[in-house]
């Protein structure tokens, strides 16, 4: 089986000095829930690729939206024999977000082959830019990344359909979830206003 050590050796000989501390933890926590079948059919340079092409998506994407994408992996990441399509996802850290793209994939009767669900520490700078990540802790900004892959899709225009209903339901999700403090706070106001019985 193939060993983090592995992938993390793949990986520094692609990376350049000033960023390859950072991208080879970033690797470890991508792949730290991930079950022994995620890696099959796919050798470490693969796995390499993968992580890296991740950590970019991460770099281009912001805690303030919600940020899907749908594509073929890159050539130098796809398994060995199932053809995959990728399915990204990311957004600031909240519930039920690996229930919704799971939910919304079910409806469209796509099978999910493998799926992971990092969720990190993650720092920018005033650009945006990643300048650090570590694990999920109390109290502190966390940031959610899905990576799924699906039966080949083939079609650009069923893609585009995807990532459009998933970024749509996850837009919904956050809403729900950034309100529902305050609405909480609402009832419990209202609750204290009402007279004794």
């Amino acid at each position: 089986m193939i060993s983090l050590d592995d992938i993390h050796e793949s990986l520094r000989g692609r990376l350049a000095a000033a960023e390859a501390d950072l991208i080879l933890r970033f690797t470890t926590l991508f792949y730290a829930t991930a079950a022994p079948e995620f890696f099959r059919d796919r050798s470490a340079a693969q796995l390499a690729a993968l992580a890296l092409s991740a950590f970019r998506y991460l770099e281009h994407s912001s805690p303030e939206r919600v940020d899907v994408e749908v594509g073929d992996p890159p050539n130098d990441a796809a398994p060995l024999t199932v053809p995959v399509t990728v399915i990204r996802t990311h957004v600031s850290e909240r519930p039920f977000i690996v229930t919704t793209v799971r939910e919304y994939l079910y409806a469209r009767d796509i099978d999910v082959e493998r799926f992971l669900h990092p969720v990190f520490m993650v720092k920018r700078g005033a650009d945006g830019a990643v300048i650090d990540v570590g694990p999920a802790a109390e109290g502190v900004p966390l940031e959610s990344v899905v990576h799924c892959e699906v039966r080949r899709i083939g079609s650009r225009a069923v893609m585009d359909e995807v990532c459009a209903g998933i970024e749509r339901n996850l837009r919904d999700v956050v809403s729900v979830t950034d309100d529902f403090e305050a609405m909480v706070q609402a009832l419990d106001d209202t609750l204290a206003s009402l007279p004794a019985v």
